[in-house]
């Protein structure tokens, strides 16, 4: 979960996931992939009593690792950024980038999301629902996509950073939209 943000005009999403956790991601995700076929290999080959439950340890901790492995090298880095009238949403995964620029016209809802957290406090966060028809180069959004800032300390801060993003891009929202919904 992200570091609740305070006071905040427009809601700010810096999110990458940094270099030495990829790292460490990688490291520990080869290890554990590694580790257990070269210890436990001679057991499982040739077959024999012991073949079962080190192939099986191996085969689980294979995956495990495999998957730590991809979350280190896939782990995607997103930033909202506000050029005039606009919020460009960048995302970038392993080399590539993708931009989808939100114009008055492409936004369905602005809305305040309450994220109850089991382990620490509850957040509240800023969630920007396109509408499904987006044209144009570098505007495609994906379908049913919303677009979810950082947490909030306060329900205040988040309404405050909604009500600010409304009026950076132009919107014209009905104030009924300015209540809480459920963490999806």
């Amino acid at each position: 979960m992200d570091a609740p943000v305070s006071g905040a005009p427009l809601p700010a999403v810096r999110h990458a996931l940094p270099w030495g956790a990829r790292f460490l991601f990688i490291a520990s995700g080869a290890s554990l992939a590694l580790l257990p076929l070269h210890e436990l290999g001679p057991a499982a080959w040739p077959l024999g009593w012991a073949s079962l439950p080190a192939g099986s340890i191996i085969v689980v901790a294979g995956g495990i690792g495999t998957l730590l492995v991809l979350a280190g090298v896939l782990g995607e880095a997103r930033t909202w950024a506000y050029p005039a009238r606009a919020l460009v949403i960048e995302r970038r995964l392993w080399g590539r980038s993708w931009e989808t620029r939100l114009a008055a016209d492409d936004v369905a809802d602005v809305a305040v999301e309450h994220v109850v957290n089991s382990e620490g406090p509850d957040v509240w966060r800023v969630v920007v629902v396109p509408r499904s028809a987006m044209t144009g180069p570098g505007r495609q959004a994906r379908r049913r996509a919303t677009y979810r800032s950082h947490g909030f300390a306060t329900r205040a801060d988040a309404q405050a950073a909604r009500r600010a993003l409304i009026r950076h891009l132009g919107l014209r929202l009905e104030p009924e939209t300015d209540g809480d919904r459920g963490a999806s």
